[in-house]
């Protein structure tokens, strides 16, 4: 695929993008679709050695974004989540995406990550601040001593719980000199063994069969959440001060809310009882009084890329919304303090962070309504088109790409495999269309030719300008899809063709109410309009009408005794029936 990305620098408007970009100038493209957007990022990924933060509208647009680049760039990338918030106290949280975000933005304080994408939901919400974050992490290295006691409390502050057997992130097992513990840096827990105070070695392991699968010599160490009460300015005691001096306001306030007094006492006594807090989101604004969001995490010479940004300025004011009215329901139950419901980022906040910074505007129609804070210099306009899927419809594809060979367009056409390729060269052939293989892609197709190549896009594009034209195999080849196998009736049922298979008394099954005895044909007025029913008796004086246009719904049954009078009907409102099926 490198070559295609190469394909990029052909074109003359993309040459003035990358220059601006290069001297931390903001810009504005427009005429792209989503393929056509994730070509240019991929490329200026490969073009620059700067650190890329791509901002999505939601998590369907940045996981089409994460497979474009995948097939693009041979590489995954990471797509930093957003979390649920918790204001409630339960036994147990759910961190599996805090747990993931903790690592996506230690790993971009540490300038691992080139290419980082969010979502506005995931970019917009308050977390812990870098310099905290990078001063609660720790290492532990073979070799060094680490005292285990110090150790167990030092993890204990980080919000580890103790356990008999680590099975999960955020737990840890001390048993003698053998310390086990998950981070949520790793996917896999860790084995460390001592020998007194000296870390003697260290490994994963499978929490299954309990066996060590690796031997590592350094792992490490994350806060398993994002609200760390110890991370406070005054660490416990000062957050617990500062508790009771919103308790003490909240109390003078003429409307007292006398549950979110309850609220406050309550946490308050824990924290000073050395318990810990399981909503401790409600006073993330007093233990970070900073605001800080991912944003804060972005080295200053990162390229900022919003894609459509009439979406995102949508998204960012309904989220707005939307955690208002949730915040609302919250404050009126003593669940939150009003004065601590600073959340998320605004647009306007978001755009003020702006200043400076290059950012490079992504959008498939020009736009008039760009930030006042990084207004783009150059409004860029790239002819260029998204392909659409030919449905399998293998004789439309051929006549475009002979109408592109009559154009003398470059047409490359990705397959999956040799294999694939192979077939679509006979294909090809037999529409009287010469084509050639190249795998692996060691050069472009020349003016009027068709190359066939291994690799996989979800659409295909056409740039005009540069008479380059990519077609995907899935656009090509309507891959037959697996015959279902139609499962056999092997009940004592038979379906119904029409009323007259059925005589008063016969034995029919309800799909949801069992078996019944057909007692007549009657016709009803409802709503003014008459319709037929069928009459079914069931147990007892149980009764039921069945619309005839739900037919398909009652079987004639044809079980063993069926001219029995005494065989057991069903008993509408009961779970026998259910139970026998």
């Amino acid at each position: 695929m490198e070559l295609l990305l190469k394909e990029l620098n052909r074109i003359d408007e993309y040459r003035t993008v990358l220059d601006s970009i290069q001297n931390n100038h903001s810009c504005a493209i427009s005429g792209v679709g989503q393929v056509n957007r994730s070509h240019i990022i991929a490329s200026l990924y490969q073009n620059t050695d700067r650190p890329i933060l791509v901002i999505s509208q939601d998590d369907s647009a940045a996981k089409r974004l994460h497979e474009d680049l995948k097939c693009l760039l041979d590489s995954s990338f990471p797509v930093l989540p957003s979390r649920e918030l918790t204001f409630y106290d339960n036994a147990a949280v759910s961190r599996g995406w805090e747990h993931k975000r903790l690592r996506q933005l230690y790993d971009l304080s540490q300038g691992v990550t080139k290419l980082q994408i969010v979502t506005w939901d995931s970019l917009s919400q308050r977390t812990i601040p870098n310099k905290l974050l990078s001063a609660a992490v720790f290492s532990l290295t073979v070799g060094n001593e680490y005292p285990p006691q110090q150790l167990t409390e030092k993890l204990a502050a980080l919000g580890y719980s103790r356990c008999d057997m680590v099975e999960g992130p955020g737990q840890f097992a001390l048993r003698g000199d053998i310390l086990d513990l998950f981070s949520p840096a790793d996917d896999r827990p860790c084995r460390a063994e001592f020998f007194g105070d000296e870390l003697d070695t260290m490994g994963y392991f499978d929490p299954v069969t309990q066996r060590r699968t690796e031997n590592i010599n350094q792992i490490t160490i994350l806060p398993v959440s994002e609200t760390q009460p110890r991370l406070h300015p005054g660490n416990i005691d000062g957050l617990c001060k500062d508790i009771a001096n919103l308790l003490q306001r909240q109390k003078r306030r003429k409307n007292v809310n006398e549950s979110l007094i309850t609220t406050l006492e309550r946490d308050l006594e824990r924290l000073i009882n050395g318990i810990s807090i399981s909503a401790a989101d409600r006073y993330m604004a007093l233990i970070y009084p900073e605001m800080t969001t991912a944003m804060d995490y972005l080295p200053s010479n990162t390229i900022i890329i919003l894609c459509d940004q009439g979406s995102i300025r949508r998204r960012a004011h309904s989220r707005t919304d939307e955690i208002g009215m949730q915040l609302d329901s919250m404050l009126q139950g003593g669940i939150v303090a009003g004065e601590l419901c600073d959340y998320v980022w605004d647009w306007e906040s978001f755009c003020f962070s702006l200043k400076d910074q290059p950012v490079l505007y992504l959008d498939s129609f020009g736009s008039g309504s760009y930030p006042e804070e990084n207004r783009p210099k150059q409004l860029i306009h790239i002819t260029a088109k998204q392909l659409p899927g030919y449905a399998g419809n293998l004789d439309t594809a051929a006549s475009d790409l002979a109408h592109y060979q009559k154009q003398d367009f470059s047409c490359l056409v990705l397959c999956g495999s040799r294999h694939r390729a192979e077939l679509m060269q006979q294909m090809l052939r037999d529409r009287n269309l010469s084509s050639f293989l190249c795998i692996p892609l060691t050069n472009m197709p020349k003016p009027g030719q068709i190359l066939l190549s291994d690799g996989t896009l979800p659409y295909g594009m056409e740039y005009p300008d540069i008479k380059l034209a990519v077609l995907t195999e899935g656009q090509l080849i309507n891959r037959p899809q697996p015959k279902r196998k139609i499962k056999k009736d092997v009940t004592n049922r038979k379906k119904l063709n029409s009323f007259t298979d059925l005589s008063p008394g016969d034995l029919v099954v309800h799909e949801n109410y069992g078996i019944g005895r057909f007692v007549s044909m009657e016709r009803i007025k409802v709503d003014n309009v008459i319709k037929d029913y069928i009459k079914i008796a069931y147990q007892g004086s149980d009764t039921l009408f069945v619309p005839a246009t739900q037919l398909d719904m009652v079987s004639k049954y044809i079980g063993g005794g069926s001219d029995d009078p005494n065989i057991k009907l069903s008993k509408i409102g009961t779970d026998t029936w259910q139970k026998t099926k």
